[in-house]
């Protein structure tokens, strides 16, 4: 069964904001169940390059998504004393962060404003 994505998409790319991890994330639901019914060969994409972007947002959000846990997992971490870092390892884990997270969110835009070009 071939299909065409921007009636699918169009809902949530409207409401996808880089600014918002939440409306991303809900991107990536909706995506990852197309995404994994074209995989299994039960739908198939009039554009072959469409899987392609589906797989890079898929992947992306989630290592935003990995990125923010872990940062929250260290605080808490930090915040009941099982964690002890001095300033010096908490700031070189923060840039650590900062650089990976821009790298994703470039990505992630990029791939949003293909998404968009292409079913919105």
């Amino acid at each position: 069964m071939e299909m065409k994505l921007g009636g699918v998409f169009k809902e949530r790319l409207s409401k996808a904001s880089i600014n918002d991890i939440d409306t991303l994330h809900a991107l990536r639901i909706c995506n990852k169940k197309f995404k994994y019914l074209i995989e299994d060969g039960v739908l198939k994409l009039s554009e072959p390059k469409d899987l392609k972007i589906l797989t890079g947002i898929h992947e992306q959000i989630g290592k935003l998504n990995d990125i923010t846990e872990n940062r929250l997992l260290l605080e808490s971490l930090r915040t009941n004393n099982k964690l002890l870092l001095q300033k010096e390892e908490s700031q070189t884990l923060e840039s650590y962060y900062k650089v990976k997270e821009e790298k994703h969110i470039k990505k992630i835009k990029y791939l949003l404003f293909c998404m968009k070009k292409r079913w919105s």
